[in-house]
């Protein structure tokens, strides 16, 4: 009898070292974003029937800084918040330029592929400002930061325009929008001249890949790195989690999409081509244009 006991524990011990053996490698599958083809993995079954046609018009875009600043208890809007208070937040803001269609109809922070980007947040925790502020303005699809930092540039220089016309965003500093601009971007902390653009809301909306065109682009230098920004369709799915601050915040850092400005104080234009599949070459035209023009000698 315990011969046979023995035989059946062994058994079992075979059976629950291969469940475990295939629960590990699923874990380790999930957290592949980027298979060798380069193709985006996502679930976009949530924008079945839905196709991109970029709107015809002009809208002008505000910049929600309410949301993130501080009040008086070193608070912001997002401190708190359920998942539930969380979404009808985002949802909120996706449908106050909900004619330009970025979004699909239906668009949820945590369904689908969208999951990716929100579902690691820790709900009823306090938000890092920065991170606030990028979920906060979904339709600023390119979220420049001074690298190696999450802080947004707006949110220092909010004086700056931004504007949707014809298929294309543009963000412009000129005067002391541009000036402030510049003294965030040539700070001595971090990395002094480069620029870190960030996709998570292009990504969020469907825009997956994103390619700086240094030809249309002004005080820009293209990197060495084949993969960079500059070289190549980059795509980039960001997340907001509870991090080293023990708050909610974004990762991961993404060197890739840093480029640098060859000039201080000199005219700059950063030309985004974004796409919603991957392009078959840099030449094939976008889905939708970001361009960011800071010019420190035009006045305000």
């Amino acid at each position: 009898m315990g011969k046979i006991n023995s035989v059946r524990l062994g058994i079992l011990i075979t059976i629950l070292m291969v469940l475990v053996a295939y629960q590990g490698r699923s874990f380790f599958q999930k957290e592949d974003i980027m298979p060798p083809s380069g193709k985006v993995m996502v679930d976009n079954a949530c924008e079945e029937g839905f196709e991109f046609v970029p709107f015809w018009g002009q809208v002008d875009i505000d910049q929600d800084t309410y949301s993130s600043s501080y009040g008086v208890g070193e608070e912001n809007e997002l401190d708190g918040m359920s998942y539930d208070e969380l979404a009808a937040l985002r949802l909120k803001k996706v449908d106050e330029y909900r004619v330009l269609e970025f979004y699909h109809p239906g668009y949820h922070p945590f369904e689908g592929y969208h999951d990716k980007i929100y579902g690691p947040l820790t709900e009823y925790e306090r938000w890092l400002s920065p991170a606030a502020y990028f979920f906060s303005n979904p339709y600023l699809l390119i979220i420049p930061t001074h690298a190696p930092f999450v802080n947004p540039i707006n949110l220092a220089c909010p004086g700056g325009s931004i504007m949707y016309l014809d298929g294309a965003i543009e963000e412009t500093h000129t005067g002391e929008s541009a000036s402030c601009w510049f003294e965030e971007v040539y700070r001595p902390s971090g990395e002094p001249g480069k620029v870190w653009l960030f996709m998570v809301n292009a990504w969020d909306a469907g825009f997956f890949y994103a390619h700086v065109d240094v030809e249309q682009s002004e005080n820009i230098a293209r990197d060495a790195n084949p993969a960079h920004i500059t070289n190549a369709p980059h795509s980039r799915n960001y997340y907001f989690h509870v991090g080293q601050y023990e708050v909610n915040n974004i990762s991961p850092r993404d060197e890739n999409a840093w480029v640098t400005l060859l000039r201080r104080e000199a005219k700059s234009k950063i030309y985004i081509k974004l796409w919603r599949e991957k392009p078959v070459s840099l030449d094939q035209p976008a889905s939708l244009t970001y361009v960011i023009n800071v010019d420190p000698i035009e006045k305000g």
